[in-house]
């Protein structure tokens, strides 16, 4: 898994356990925007690998520059499912909350959404169960049948810092 990714993983279980490493507040508060910044960061790279992704797969010619259309479509062509598809939307909620709210109610709403946005599933739409994240081989191997997997396009994110 790239560095970004395993980044943000790392400062989030900084995040649940701080209160029990006995530090200050000041470095409470440090850790916790810092987790909101990766989360922004991850956040940001995978929609735009979504909007590429999904104009390779629906053979539209173009697609809107923001979130929340690129979901529907992606949703409307049938490469993502309907709980995806909420996901995708309460992340981008959180985003948005992070980026223009900087209350502590705003950023613990964001907090809360980042440790499911680091475990999001490969889904099927064949059998509707959750699979393990087999690197790169779901994309690769795509069909009908196979929604496209959040954690290929993490990984393209931070494979694409690493350069």
């Amino acid at each position: 898994m790239g560095k970004s990714l395993e980044n943000l993983k790392e400062q989030y279980e900084n995040y649940l356990t701080i209160d029990e490493q006995g530090v200050s507040e000041v470095n409470k508060k440090a850790v916790n925007n810092s987790v909101i910044k990766r989360f922004e960061v991850c956040y940001d790279t995978l929609w735009k690998h979504l909007k590429k992704f999904t104009l390779e797969k629906s053979g539209l010619p173009t697609m809107p520059n923001s979130p929340m259309p690129i979901f529907r479509i992606t949703h409307e062509n049938g490469l993502i499912d309907q709980g995806m598809h909420e996901r995708l939307v309460s992340y981008n909620k959180a985003r948005g909350n992070s980026a223009h709210d900087y209350s502590m109610e705003k950023a613990e709403e964001t907090l809360n959404k980042v440790g499911d946005f680091t475990k999001v599933p490969t889904h099927c739409h064949g059998c509707g169960k959750s699979h393990p994240w087999k690197r790169r081989v779901a994309l690769m191997n795509f069909t009908k049948t196979l929604v496209i997997p959040i954690k290929y396009i993490l990984d393209l994110i931070t494979t694409a810092f690493r350069r």
